[in-house]
Parts: C-alpha cells; sequence; structure tokens
C-alpha cells in the first residue's frame, strides 16, 4: 500500500518535474547543507570559523540551525565589512575586518563589482570562466592572519567547523590550519571548490580533496552544485575527520 502510494503521488508531481524520496529521519539527505550539518554536529552550541562571510549568509543559516552557535565570522573587504557590522547580530557571533591565509601578512584585496566574486586573487581570463569580464571597483591592503593562530589566541582547543568561501583561495587558508589539522582540533571543513578556471593561481578541486585527504578528512558530500556545459562548475563540499 505505501509503495503504490508514493507512486500515485509521484506520479502526481511528475509533470512538475518533482518526486518524493523517502530517508530516515536522522540519516543525511545529501540535498539540505545546514540541515545535514546540524545532524552531523549534533551540539546547540558548536564553534565555527566562517572564512569569508560575505554579507552573512552562512551566519544567517547557522543561526537557523543551531540554538547558540559561537560563530567567529572573517570578511576582509571593508565595504562588504560596513554592511556586515550595521546587522544586529546576538552576542554569540563576532565579526573580523580581516582575512584568513597561509601566513600572518598583508595582501592586496580585489572588490570586484559583483561582491560575490571579490578575491585576493585576480579573475581568470580563461574562455571558461563565465565571470572573466567582471569589473574591478577598487584594490586594498588587507591584513591576514592563520586559522591556527585565531584558534590559540581564543583558546579554541576543538573546533565543530571550519567553512571557508574565499574565492580561490581556500588552499591558503587550509594551509594556516595545518598545525589544528595535525592536532585534530577541527572535526568538519565546509569549503568551496571551483571544477573551472575561476581565479588566477587557485587550487584545483583535486588539490584541495588531496589536502584534506592528507590531512586525514574524508568526504561527506558536495552540496550547491553548479552546472556548465554538462559538468560540474563548482559546488559546496562538506568534510569531516575520519
Amino acid at each position: 500500500m505505501k509503495e503504490k502510494l508514493k507512486r500515485l503521488v509521484n506520479g502526481a508531481f511528475a509533470p512538475f518535474g518533482l518526486r518524493i524520496i523517502s530517508s530516515p529521519r536522522d540519516a543525511l539527505t545529501g540535498r539540505y547543507l545546514f540541515e545535514d550539518l546540524g545532524k552531523l554536529i549534533g551540539s546547540p552550541s558548536p564553534i565555527i570559523l566562517d572564512v569569508g562571510a560575505n554579507s552573512g549568509q552562512t551566519i544567517d543559516a547557522l543561526l537557523d540551525v543551531f540554538v547558540s552557535p559561537k560563530i567567529y565570522a572573517f570578511e576582509p573587504s571593508s565595504i562588504i565589512f560596513r554592511d556586515l557590522e550595521s546587522k544586529c547580530y546576538p552576542e554569540n557571533v563576532q565579526i573580523y575586518n580581516y582575512g584568513l591565509g597561509a601566513r600572518s601578512e598583508v595582501r592586496s584585496f580585489r572588490n570586484y563589482r559583483n561582491s560575490l566574486l571579490s578575491s585576493f586573487l585576480d579573475l581568470s581570463a580563461s574562455d571558461q570562466n563565465p565571470f572573466r569580464k567582471t569589473g574591478l571597483s577598487r584594490k586594498e591592503k588587507v591584513r591576514i592572519e592563520t586559522v591556527d593562530s585565531f584558534l590559540e589566541s581564543q583558546g579554541i582547543k576543538q573546533l565543530n567547523l571550519l567553512k571557508i568561501d574565499t574565492q580561490g583561495f581556500e588552499m591558503e587558508v587550509l594551509r594556516g590550519a595545518g598545525s589544528s589539522f595535525k592536532a585534530g582540533q577541527i572535526n568538519f571543513v565546509q569549503l568551496e571548490m571551483n571544477f573551472f578556471s575561476l581565479y588566477e593561481g587557485q587550487a584545483t578541486a583535486t588539490e584541495l580533496i588531496a589536502y584534506l585527504t592528507e590531512a586525514g578528512f574524508v568526504p561527506v558530500d558536495f552540496y550547491e552544485k553548479a552546472m556548465r556545459c554538462n559538468r560540474m562548475a563548482w559546488c559546496t563540499a562538506l568534510f569531516g575527520h575520519a
């Protein structure tokens, strides 16, 4: 009876390109990133680093999923940071106007006209890159620290989630967390991976996977997949400590 009902319902939704898929209540769906994060992390009060906060999209999602997460958010662009700073976040959310990378330094940051593309790297001129003609708004000098130094300065012994969305700068952030990885201080890593050349000097998806594998992580799933020319262009990847 259950299977018959399922076929009837799926038949009704089929013209709209929809279908119902059943899954156990506590199982990962592989479809909704933050829903899966809530199940995986388990704690109502996880400690999270949001590297590349932009206008706070991830902060908002995390506040919806967890009761009282401790979120440390980093946004290097002074332009975007002003908007982020104007939001009335609870005291368990702390925001910082600098970047995280492989070492403590000062680098030039590119603010593109589409703020979602802003990066420490130049946009690739490759024909594969759909954003190659995006104009530059302005450059600015930005301070960079490391995940390792920040966790040490805050006395954080265990990090539930390291989220990285830094427009091609992901490998630099991972390298700056090397000591924390070796010490087993990080449980999950969420990062954007590009399968097309979007930025000059960016790490490939293969290189990011290899680095995380060497650090003792395994893939959980790929989310928010974008397709171009019948292949994956970019996605959000979630890795868990093995």
